[in-house]
């Protein structure tokens, strides 16, 4: 009788486990079918189910889920409602504008469009609060802003932004009277930066008593200036140059002018055909000048062009810089790459006795020659002077053969006197039946010297 009453005990906690089991399962899945399911805006305001539209009203609505976000869900929904109240203000283009002039240009227009989004966001002032609502998902807020309030601010941005940007021009004015292109062009950059979100509206304004459009007037005026810069080799350049090592007297020199005067502190660019440069910018001198060093011209040249041109300030914005693209001053030389006249002379001795044939130093100037060098008997047209020593000596005798030596030098100098190569000749051997002639015979080996090692060392040397 007690196991009967103990076994029936146990049915009936194993049913109850069984049945509370089943129980929290399924509120375990009524609980996640509820989460699973969208946010319920039913209970919404009319201006969250339908965006509103105001005539008298630039609207704004904004929503951030709080899954997250953390406690920042309000102010990411107010910014999402500014950005929307600022993207309702319509742009509409002034056909006397600046951005009239390149609104077929892809690039210039995105490029603006990039600078209104953002000064409209910093500019948006005044706008109100209508209404926010929330549930446990979301948080809406309404922002909306008088089209009239926004007209009047607009108007009184437009006309501070003239006034400050016309106090840049007066400084410009002046300092283009006394040629000071970089601070002039500064300036101008400054007034450009005040009035740049503006470029749709035509910003009829006066300068110096005559009516203008602002925008217009200023990318005119920064044109004209850098169209008036002039950029030219200076009077007594040389356009024929040695190959080789490069000399002093014969790197470019160019100078900045603007309206016969001097313009100094202002880049230029070079790039030359070919040919290595110390230096690709130079900046110009208080005398407008500035100069293109050649690290040396190459054999393989006969001619090259090197060009000089300009650098346009660059200024903090994108648009300006597109709109002066272009503009820049430029000067071209053409220069045509001569090889070096050289006068050559020697000093020839055989056994101690000068020679009536100067048999080394025509044989270099043959050589020097096939190299397409210029062989000049004039020494005061010559770029370099290449002189030749030479002497024999004794060496002994065996067998009824007698050995001379020959010894000496090769110095080559530019005009200046400096040293440009210099070549030791060494015990070059000579083998004959007395001395004279062996030392003839060191001459001739001497010339096969010239030939394989002492000529093309010179060659290399430049």
């Amino acid at each position: 009788m007690c196991m009967r009453k103990l076994g029936n005990l146990c049915l009936l906690f194993c049913v109850g486990a069984f049945l509370t089991l089943t129980t929290l399962a399924c509120s375990s899945s009524k609980k996640t079918q509820t989460a699973q399911k969208p946010s319920d805006r039913s209970e919404s305001p009319s201006w969250v189910q339908q965006r509103p539209t105001n005539s008298a009203y630039y609207v704004g609505v904004g929503v951030s889920s709080k899954r997250g976000t953390g406690p920042e869900y309000a102010q990411i929904a107010k910014r999402n409602a500014l950005s929307d109240l600022t993207a309702e203000i319509k742009v509409s283009v002034s056909s006397n504008s600046v951005f009239s002039q390149f609104e077929n240009d892809n690039r210039f227009r995105q490029d603006f469009q990039d600078v209104v989004r953002l000064k409209a966001k910093e500019d948006i002032q005044d706008f109100e609060v209508v209404d926010s609502w929330e549930n446990q998902e979301e948080f809406w807020i309404y922002y909306r802003l008088s089209k009239s309030r926004y007209a009047e601010l607009k108007a009184a941005k437009i006309q501070k932004a003239l006034n400050a940007a016309k106090a840049y021009v007066g400084k410009a004015q002046v300092q283009e009277k006394e040629a000071q292109i970089q601070s002039t062009l500064n300036n101008y950059f400054q007034a450009f930066y005040e009035v740049e979100s503006l470029l749709d509206e035509d910003l009829r304004t006066e300068v110096d008593g005559k009516e203008v459009y602002f925008g217009n007037f200023l990318v005119s005026e920064m044109r004209r200036l850098l169209q008036n810069v002039q950029l030219m080799p200076v009077a007594e350049v040389q356009t024929s140059i040695l190959w080789g090592s490069v000399k002093a007297e014969n790197q470019a020199r160019f100078v900045l002018l603007y309206k016969d005067k001097a313009v100094s502190g202002m880049k230029v660019q070079f790039k030359s055909d070919g040919v290595p440069l110390e230096s690709s910018q130079a900046t110009s001198d208080q005398y407008g000048q500035l100069s293109a060093a050649f690290k040396s011209i190459p054999a393989n040249k006969s001619q090259f062009e090197l060009k000089a041109t300009l650098i346009t300030p660059e200024s903090d914005s994108r648009l300006l810089n597109r709109i002066l693209n272009g503009n820049n001053a430029s000067s071209n030389l053409t220069y045509k790459v001569r090889k070096p006249k050289i006068f050559v002379t020697s000093e020839e001795k055989n056994l101690n006795q000068s020679m009536s044939e100067s048999i080394l130093a025509n044989n270099a100037k043959a050589l020097i020659a096939e190299e397409g060098f210029t062989v000049t008997a004039d020494d005061s047209e010559a770029d370099y002077r290449l002189f030749i020593q030479a002497n024999t000596s004794e060496g002994g005798s065996a067998n009824g053969f007698f050995t001379c030596y020959l010894n000496g030098r090769i110095v080559m100098e530019r005009r200046d006197g400096t040293e440009q190569f210099s070549y030791a000749l060494t015990q070059i051997k000579g083998l004959k039946l007395d001395f004279n002639a062996a030392g003839l015979q060191a001459y001739k080996e001497t010339v096969e010297h010239l030939k394989k090692k002492a000529v093309p060392a010179m060659v290399g040397s430049f």
